[in-house]
């Protein structure tokens, strides 16, 4: 992932409901909405409510809509208008001219281009009750699974690697949180499992550090907890890698730039594979790289902005950034060797393309930084050719998006800077259903100050 890049994004409405609240006698310090003197029909406006008679209440049917979203409610009374502010804790902070107390208001959902109401892009209603069935770990619902995020310089300060329920929504605390000076973690770049749950995070930043490592915790591991292995030294060659993927039995593979010794500039883009249980100062067992100049390079490997990934018949995935591309080498690749296919072109939508996954389907999945997508492709893609579904657009809520996990239903969690009403950017994890296609809302949103959420890199398990 790369921070603070520029952006446009458009402002969306987002939904909140209020039962009875009184205002808090410190102004939060996030989003603030004013309807004054704004077009209530204007496209991702919030409509207002009318609090007199026949207006939604907030009894028996109405939603449960959760903290952390902004919203305008008013009165039916003259000079009745409320306005709102939303602390990225959650917490309101209110402001009535009612001549009494608040009334119980129920809030429906945000304005459409057409005028209709629908959900918003971080409208987190979604729960577990009709998250979808899969066959990973034995099967069960998505409830039944965690979502792990690395946290690059974290709310609290320090980095870390948290945990949620698979379905969880709203400004909810990580239910498990690796993090303290027992656990080495600094500058991370990603993350992964492999088959047995263990948890690998690749850190010091990939900015030519040569003390960069591959820390191993246990599976389960919570709290200020040793890695039980690390994988540093200068026989690695974890020296610019910027990213992470680890198969079932536990290789890992790492891209980015890597020492090259006769080059001008002492590295060159390649992707290096270490075995499984490696520890400590070992050599990877394969480098993919091009020669030194000037022989020609077969890789395709053209910039050290690599994010590599291997599908479940182990066959290894560069997405390209710089180039728009994707490319696909088989499982026991080493030198100056050609892929075995490449995905590149205009009609693919790759922009800016910084993570790749896989569902049981064995169905490739990008996350499109500079596109503000995520594109699914069919198994063995190759060429120019078209995604199978793409995933973007204002109810998205996507605005820069970071990464991506997908468990084996399809169900796709995008960690990044998702977009609120005021067309702010807020660190989210957004969940789209299987089969997720177009301008969608997503399922639910993890958002707020209490998840600590400033992900780099995503895993499911």
């Amino acid at each position: 992932m790369r921070h603070f890049r520029s952006a446009s994004p458009t402002a969306l409405a987002i939904v909140l409901s209020l039962v009875g609240c009184g205002g808090n006698s410190t102004p939060p310090n996030d989003a603030s909405f004013d309807r004054s003197g704004r077009d209530s029909s204007a496209v991702g406006d919030v409509r207002g409510v009318d609090g007199g008679a026949g207006s939604l209440d907030s009894g028996a049917g109405s939603p449960d809509h959760r903290a952390g979203d902004v919203v305008v409610v008013e009165s039916g009374v003259p000079d009745g208008a409320v306005d709102i502010s939303v602390g990225l804790d959650g917490a309101l902070d209110l402001h009535s001219d009612f001549p009494s107390a608040t009334p119980d208001l129920s809030i429906p959902t945000e304005v459409g281009s057409d005028g209709t109401p629908e959900r918003s892009a971080l409208d987190v209603l979604g729960t577990s009750s009709d998250a979808p069935a899969d066959s990973q770990d034995g099967g069960g619902p998505v409830g039944n699974k965690r979502i792990y995020a690395v946290n690059y310089n974290s709310a609290n300060g320090s980095d870390n690697v948290t945990s949620y329920p698979a379905d969880g929504a709203g400004d909810i605390a990580p239910v498990g949180k690796i993090a303290g000076s027992s656990t080495k973690l600094a500058g991370i770049v990603q993350m992964a499992l492999d088959g047995s749950g263990k948890i690998y995070v690749l850190g010091k930043n990939g900015l030519g550090n040569s003390g960069q490592s591959i820390e191993v915790f246990a599976a389960g591991a919570d709290g200020n907890v040793a890695p039980i292995a690390t994988l540093a030294g200068p026989s690695t060659g974890l020296v610019g890698a910027l990213s992470l993927a680890v198969d079932a039995a536990g290789k890992m593979y790492v891209a980015g730039s890597i020492p090259c010794a006769a080059c001008t500039s002492a590295t060159h883009p390649g992707i290096m594979v270490f075995a499984a249980g490696a520890n400590g100062d070992m050599a990877p067992q394969q480098v993919i790289a091009p020669d030194p100049y000037p022989t020609p390079d077969n890789t395709g490997l053209d910039a050290g902005d690599l994010f590599v990934g291997v599908d479940a018949g182990g066959n290894i995935y560069a997405a390209d950034s710089y180039s728009q591309k994707v490319l696909v080498f088989a499982p026991n690749a080493r030198g100056n060797v050609l892929p075995l296919r490449v995905l590149s072109g205009d009609k693919t939508l790759l922009h800016g393309c910084e993570a790749v996954a896989f569902d049981g389907a064995g169905r490739l999945y990008v996350a499109n930084y500079n596109g503000a997508s995520v594109t699914v492709y069919a198994p063995g893609a190759s060429g120019n050719v078209a995604p199978t579904a793409t995933i973007t657009g204002e109810k998205t809520g996507i605005g820069l998006l970071a990464t991506i996990a997908v468990d084996t239903a399809g169900t796709v969690w995008a960690s990044g800077q998702a977009i609120d009403s005021t067309g702010r950017l807020r660190n989210a994890i957004l969940r789209f259903d299987p089969g997720a296609n177009g301008n969608v809302a997503p399922a639910a949103a993890l958002v707020g100050g209490d998840t600590e959420i400033d992900a780099t890199s995503l895993a499911i398990r």
